[in-house]
């Protein structure tokens, strides 16, 4: 095999767990998303924007370990490319979490008399 075959196979593989890591915290955007609109507010909306923002979080790290582990096992020889590709995916996915946290601090707490 040449060189650029190699290359190309690694290019490959990280791109396999980039979009692996992509994918799953796009569904954890929608999960929040979906749970911001069934409006999960306890006493006021903070406490419900953490819940959803919470649930998110998790959803994201539940998905996470088997759908890395695949890719992991499907690409045999390229573990740490595939790591690297889901290292990368990480980069967009603390900028979606800094802005909701932001977003969860300018909201008022306490309960409205």
């Amino acid at each position: 095999m040449s060189f650029t075959g190699r290359r190309l196979r690694q290019r490959n593989t990280v791109l396999s767990g980039f979009l692996t890591g992509a994918l799953v915290h796009a569904f954890a955007v929608v999960a929040f998303a979906a749970l911001v609109l069934l409006k999960m507010e306890g006493c006021n909306a903070h406490d419900g924007r953490a819940g959803t923002l919470t649930a998110a979080v998790m959803v994201d790290l539940l998905l996470t370990g088997p759908l890395l582990w695949i890719v992991v096992r499907t690409h045999r020889n390229g573990r740490l490319a595939v790591l690297a590709g889901w290292a990368l995916s990480l980069v967009s996915a603390l900028a979606l979490l800094t802005a909701a946290a932001v977003h969860l601090n300018s909201l008022p707490a306490g309960c409205p008399v």
